[in-house]
């Protein structure tokens, strides 16, 4: 059965566009942050043909990021089940946590989607499918997903 892991910054929300790392402390900036419509819909569909999905971000050391980052999980994602989001502390792995999460080992039908190279590079590692986030096609070694347009070649 396949996992659909994603992140949130720059995968599900536009961080930059909320003002990005100038703005990532202030209160309100993740529970504002604009949804990409075009992946919130694929995550729709996805969860509706049975993927099970989760949501794997990372959170800065500031006492608003966590409990807001939920907020838009609940309001942008709300079929997302509770136990299936994961917000870690920024800098560690997030293979290791989610595999502490979960309590089970990646495969290669856990598909996590990110914009971070070092989080795809662990994920691949840990024995998972990365598939890499972004505005524009750049050359990497990983799938590519850009702007959510080419998901049917990414998932063949």
């Amino acid at each position: 059965m396949y996992r659909f892991i994603f992140d949130m910054d720059n995968t599900l929300a536009d961080f930059n566009a909320g003002g990005g790392l100038e703005r990532m402390y202030d209160e309100g900036f993740f529970e504002n942050l604009q949804p990409y419509p075009k992946g919130l819909e694929l995550v729709k569909r996805f969860y509706e043909i049975g993927v099970e999905i989760f949501i794997l971000s990372a959170c800065i050391p500031t006492p608003h990021c966590k409990p807001e980052k939920m907020v838009w999980i609940e309001k942008n994602l709300p079929f997302i089940p509770k136990e299936n989001v994961i917000l870690i502390e920024v800098g560690k792995n997030k293979a290791c946590e989610f595999i502490k999460h979960t309590g089970e080992l990646i495969t290669e039908d856990d598909l996590l989607f990110d914009d971070y190279h070092k989080n795809l590079q662990d994920w691949y590692e840990a024995g998972g499918t990365p598939v890499k986030c972004g505005k524009q096609k750049k050359k990497r070694k990983f799938k590519q997903l850009i702007k959510f347009s080419n998901i049917d070649e990414v998932l063949a």
